[in-house]
């Protein structure tokens, strides 16, 4: 989906100059409940999701020497697998700066948003005994 969107892009404004990347749900869940299926989406959408895009519009910052690159994190008090992936990523991409290509990584903190509800997500399998640790954690 992702290739047709970046070539109409380009046709319509000439070059890609900002990308934001704003895509992505929460899924919690502790490790022995997850389903596999359910995280391996979760990996596909907030992790290579975010790897597919900034690929597809690195070149065409290169070949201009500027870009900015906008990944949208949170400040959710649970860390989680796919989150130090994004930091890795993100880290990885730094590299650029010295083409004139700006990467950073926004936390917007507290807002309105629909996220909590269709946006987050949870196991449906509940273990017993995970339900004290993972109350305090802010997880159920």
């Amino acid at each position: 989906k992702y290739q047709q969107y970046n070539k109409k892009a380009i046709e319509y404004f000439g070059t890609i100059i900002i990308l934001v990347n704003n895509a992505g749900y929460g899924y919690c869940v502790v490790v022995e409940e997850g389903d596999m299926q359910d995280i391996s989406t979760l990996f596909e959408t907030n992790v290579w999701g975010l790897v597919a895009l900034i690929k597809k519009v690195l070149s065409s910052m290169r070949k201009q020497h500027r870009g900015i690159i906008v990944n949208v994190s949170s400040h959710a008090s649970m860390e989680s697998g796919y989150k130090k992936c994004f930091r890795i990523v993100n880290r990885s991409i730094k590299e650029t700066e010295s083409l004139g290509i700006k990467v950073m990584i926004v936390k917007p903190g507290a807002l309105k948003t629909d996220f909590t509800g269709r946006s987050l997500t949870q196991s449906f399998m509940v273990i017993e005994d995970y339900k004290l640790t993972t109350m305090m954690n802010g997880i159920y």
